[in-house]
């Protein structure tokens, strides 16, 4: 009995310390934008996205240990006249869980994160309620 207690409770321990994280990125502007996503905590980057369109979506699974140890980081870059890509905004927030987050780029190249299910967003206020 007590060997079926400890493997639940590591198996608890386990479900709780990790995250699956779906991003849905969409864009509301219609100047073409790059987005990232870097997760320190479990030294992951997302390839950079390029969303050249309103209403454009495109979606990202972030999994892995104890997302929320560290802060994330979500960068931004915009598009000069001559076609390169330099930095827009670089904002940061904690998120956690298992499930779904949407983040939103508007036109001032700031990313939202809102329509959680199942996910936590905190220290930031790019974390919309959801």
């Amino acid at each position: 009995m007590l060997k079926h207690a400890v493997i639940f409770l590591i198996a608890t321990e386990l479900l709780v310390e990790c995250c699956q994280i779906e991003l849905s990125l969409r864009s509301n502007t219609d100047y073409p934008f790059q987005f990232e996503a870097e997760v320190p905590s479990i030294k992951k980057k997302t390839d950079r996205t390029t969303m050249t369109k309103i209403g454009q979506q495109r979606k990202v699974k972030i999994n892995g240990p104890s997302c929320s140890h560290k802060t994330w980081i979500f960068r931004t870059y915009k598009q000069t006249k001559d076609g390169k890509w330099v930095p827009a905004e670089t904002h940061t927030a904690k998120l956690d869980g298992n499930g779904r987050a949407l983040i939103a780029v508007n036109d001032a190249y700031i990313p939202v994160i809102s329509d959680r299910i199942g996910v936590t967003c905190s220290e930031a206020v790019i974390c919309a309620r959801g």
